[in-house]
């Protein structure tokens, strides 16, 4: 990783301020979160087609790994303006979030040893 996370979303946010103002251009008003979250949709379509190629499922000439870093900046970008617009703070949630997983699998593998434990071995 070469950029800390503050520095990274604050170029995202320079970033969609400049879409921003080229959209008020072209249409007389900046994206709306619908429309950035469409966007994202899209972005993740993408995303999975190029996946696809990459793995061999799917057949796209000229897909490599620069398409798939493309579309994975992206997403990251669409889901920092989303987070931003919304008033969340992802540099802080994000940990959380993580720490949540890590809680739920942790729980879902004591589940399931205790049931492994608990089955007759045939």
């Amino acid at each position: 990783m070469t950029q800390d996370f503050a520095a990274l979303n604050a170029h995202a946010m320079e970033v969609a301020a400049a879409y921003d103002d080229l959209s008020t251009k072209r249409i007389g008003r900046p994206w709306t979160n619908q429309e950035v979250a469409l966007g994202f949709v899209g972005d993740v379509g993408d995303l999975a087609k190029i996946v696809m190629t990459l793995e061999g499922t799917r057949r796209i000439d000229g897909i490599g790994l620069e398409q798939l870093e493309h579309e994975l900046c992206d997403a990251i970008w669409s889901c920092l303006v989303l987070a931003d617009r919304f008033g969340i703070d992802i540099g802080e949630a994000f940990p959380r979030q993580m720490q949540d997983l890590v809680r739920h699998v942790s729980e879902l593998r004591a589940d399931e040893a205790s049931t492994d434990s608990a089955t007759p071995a045939g």
